[in-house]
């Protein structure tokens, strides 16, 4: 019985775009039953992860579960979803097979180890990269324009937020209503900025320890918003707050 292990990955900005992790696993599923083979191993990037690095964790354990055998075909959705770099992308399927496992495309069924299909896989893997390249360009000269026309640029720091309250979703008592802000300049957040108010009042007193206010805002229900939600304040969260004032 062959055994199949998936990889998936989405990043955050294309969980709109048809690459969601659900769809790619029930896509490796339904391949599995057609083909008979048994799924041994799902490897999947739960936060948002980029293809144009190797440097995610669970790509890192899928190349430790093909070394010791735990799979005998690595079976993605597309081949971006593998990587979007070229050199990645060949290396790392060079990789797969020395340790004796075979590589699938669900979307792109080529045979890889063949010399037509290994010339498929360089141009699909040339063209991701290229997307990835340009994309990333395009996204470097939005933002420099926005800063030109003297917008904020870059995430915004916690205590403050877009203003958007009409189509906010995030945990705040304007939720809803009137927009305060125009999406563009950041303006303080109604509760958040409560937080940093309590933070900066308290540590300036010089009697509190990083502990003791963590202990304070976490006890009254303080959190920040990050990309995968909302979370307890933790000592990182803290001391970028105080260094960035």
């Amino acid at each position: 019985m062959v055994r199949a292990a998936l990889y998936a990955r989405c990043s955050t900005e294309e969980q709109t775009q048809g690459y969601s992790l659900d769809a790619q696993r029930r896509a490796f599923r339904e391949y599995c039953d057609r083909q008979g083979w048994v799924v041994a191993a799902e490897y999947v990037e739960e936060h948002g992860a980029s293809g144009r690095s190797a440097d995610r964790p669970e790509f890192k354990a899928m190349l430790e579960g093909a070394q010791q055998r735990r799979f005998d075909v690595l079976v993605v959705h597309k081949l971006d979803r593998f990587s979007r770099s070229l050199r990645d992308t060949i290396s790392y399927i060079t990789r797969l097979h020395e340790c004796g496992v075979s590589f699938v495309s669900v979307q792109e069924q080529f045979d890889f180890t063949s010399p037509a299909g290994r010339l498929q896989m360089h141009i699909l893997a040339a063209i991701g990269q290229w997307y990835s390249d340009n994309l990333s360009q395009e996204i470097k000269k939005g933002l420099s324009e926005r800063a030109r026309q003297g917008y904020w640029v870059g995430p915004l720091s916690t205590g403050y937020c877009s203003g958007r309250c009409s189509t906010c979703k995030d945990e705040c008592p304007l939720v809803g209503q009137d927009d305060a802000g125009d999406g563009r300049t950041p303006i303080p957040h109604p509760r958040d900025s409560e937080a940093i108010r309590l933070v900066f009042r308290m540590y300036s007193t010089g009697n509190h320890s990083f502990r003791t206010l963590l202990q304070e805002l976490n006890s009254q229900g303080y959190t920040t918003n990050r990309k995968e939600g909302r979370r307890q304040w933790t000592k990182e969260a803290l001391k970028h707050t105080l260094s960035n004032p």
